[in-house]
């Protein structure tokens, strides 16, 4: 974000609520769920071994805003891993639960998944943005570069809420 600011980077692409005064688009979004092993009830979420990642801060804020408004008690963190990738195979072995972006889940994976959603039912996503200034599209390549980025979104639906 800071070189984008700086005006050092021409366009960023950047995961999570940021804020920028200028240009930016919506390039992917998907749901951020709860996965373990086998099915779950919310409710019990407080009492489950919780299995956290090294993330984005940003990311680490949304989740842990959802927990506030869901559970007056903190969550029962029993291991905390490099990543995501690792926190869904210690899940898949039932080793606990973890709140991850859908994007992580592949087709044969089998996991118990439950999107977390807001005070109004609505899923809680995880967006990816394309940032810019305006100006810059006076430049061939930026202009060229956010045309191909946003049309190819577009064109393939790479909105990987599953």
């Amino acid at each position: 974000m800071q070189s984008i600011y700086k005006q050092d980077s021409h366009i960023g692409i950047v995961r999570g609520d940021h804020h920028w005064p200028y240009e930016k688009e919506i390039i992917s979004e998907e749901n951020i769920c709860i996965i373990s092993n086998s099915e779950i009830d919310i409710k019990d979420l407080p009492t489950m071994r919780r299995i956290c990642y090294n993330t984005d801060p940003a990311l680490n804020m949304v989740i842990d805003n959802w927990w506030k408004d869901n559970y007056s008690t903190p969550p029962l963190v029993t291991m905390n891993v490099d990543n995501m990738e690792i926190a869904k195979r210690m899940a898949t072995n039932d080793l606990g639960y973890s709140i991850v972006p859908s994007i992580i889940l592949e087709e044969h994976d089998k996991l118990f998944k439950m999107n977390l959603t807001n005070h109004n039912g609505e899923n809680i996503k995880w967006t990816t943005w394309i940032l810019y200034r305006k100006e810059f599209l006076t430049l061939s390549m930026v202009k060229e570069f956010v045309d191909f980025i946003t049309d190819y979104f577009d064109e393939n639906k790479c909105n990987l809420s599953t």
